[in-house]
C-alpha cells in the first residue's frame, strides 16, 4: 500500500486533522489498509457511516463524526476521502495512487507475472507503477469526462426532491427546497452534474439539506426572531429522531444538527451580550 509522502502536509489531511485530532492518520490508515485487505480496493459495496466507523477503530462521539469529516459534500469542512455513491463508497483515489499493487493482485489471479520476450527499445518515461497523481489531488469531473456521456453524479428533478422531502418528513418549505434546488442547477459541472464551491455533489440529499440549512442560518443570524425560530427547529427536529417520529436523512445528520445548533446557541449568546 502506497501512503504519499507529503500526507502530513497535505490540506485535506490537515482538515481531517483540524475536525479530528491527533488521531487522523491512524483513522486514515485504517481506512486504506482495508481497501488492500482481501484485495478489496477502492468500492466497497453497501457500506454505511457504521461500517467505515467499525474499519477506523472510531470509538469517538457523536457517532457520525468520522464519517461526516472523510466523506465529500456532506459538511462544508469535509476532507473528502470518501464519495457517497448510490449503494456504495468509493475510498477517493486508492485504486490509482496503489496501481501497481492491484496490477500484482490481478497477474497473481492468472498465474503470477506475464511472461514478455525481449528488452525494452527504449527507456521508460517515469519509474513502473508510479501513479499519475498523488494522493489528495483534486479530481475534477471535468478532467473524467467522456463527450457525450452522462452526468458523473446525475443530479435528481425537482419533482424527486419534493418526493424525498415528504418521504423523510423535511420541514422546509416548498419555496425553501425550490430556492435550494434552482441554486445547484444554476451551477452545474461541464458534464451535468450539481456543483457546490468547487466539488461536484456526489450525494445530493445530504448537499441539499446542508445547502438549505446554510441559506437559513445567514438568514437567522442577521435577524433575533429567525434566530430563534431556528434553534425551536433544530430542537424539534433532534427530539423527533430520537424518539423515532422521524427518520434520519442519513447517519450523520444528528451530528450535523447538533453542531449547527451549537453554532447558533452561541450565535444567540453574542447577540444577547451573555
Amino acid at each position: 500500500m502506497i501512503v504519499s509522502s507529503d500526507l502530513l502536509s497535505h490540506p485535506k489531511y490537515l482538515v481531517l486533522e483540524k475536525t479530528i485530532g491527533p488521531k487522523a492518520l491512524h483513522y486514515l490508515y485504517r481506512l486504506w489498509a482495508h481497501c488492500a485487505s482481501e484485495m478489496r480496493g477502492q468500492v466497497w459495496a453497501h457500506a454505511d457511516a457504521s461500517y467505515v466507523e467499525a474499519v477506523c477503530q472510531y470509538s469517538g462521539r457523536p457517532s457520525g463524526k468520522l464519517f461526516a469529516a472523510l466523506t465529500r459534500g456532506l459538511t462544508p469542512t469535509s476532507a473528502g476521502f470518501i464519495e457517497v455513491m448510490a449503494d456504495r463508497l468509493v475510498i477517493h483515489d486508492w485504486d490509482s495512487v496503489n496501481a501497481s499493487l492491484i496490477k500484482n493482485w490481478k497477474n497473481g489471479a492468472k498465474g503470477g507475472r506475464p511472461i514478455t520476450l525481449g528488452l525494452p527499445q527504449d527507456n521508460p518515461t517515469k519509474t513502473p507503477g508510479t501513479p499519475d497523481k498523488i494522493r489528495g489531488e483534486e479530481i475534477r469531473v471535468e478532467e473524467r469526462r467522456v463527450d457525450g456521456s452522462a452526468p458523473l453524479y446525475p443530479p435528481p428533478s425537482f419533482n424527486q426532491v419534493m418526493a424525498y422531502a415528504k418521504r423523510l418528513g423535511w420541514s422546509y418549505t416548498a419555496e425553501e427546497i425550490k430556492r435550494t434546488y434552482l441554486a445547484f442547477e444554476g451551477a452545474k459541472t461541464v458534464d451535468g452534474s450539481w456543483r457546490w464551491g468547487n466539488h461536484p455533489v456526489t450525494h445530493w440529499p445530504a448537499s441539499f439539506e446542508r445547502r438549505i440549512l446554510d441559506d437559513k442560518n445567514r438568514a437567522a443570524t442577521a435577524n433575533p426572531v429567525a434566530l430563534n425560530g431556528r434553534i425551536r427547529e433544530i430542537k424539534s427536529r433532534l427530539e423527533n429522531i430520537e424518539h423515532g417520529y422521524a427518520i434520519a436523512v442519513d447517519p450523520t445528520e444528528t451530528y450535523r444538527l447538533g453542531e449547527e445548533l451549537k453554532g447558533l446557541q452561541e450565535s444567540q449568546k453574542q447577540a444577547t451580550g451573555q
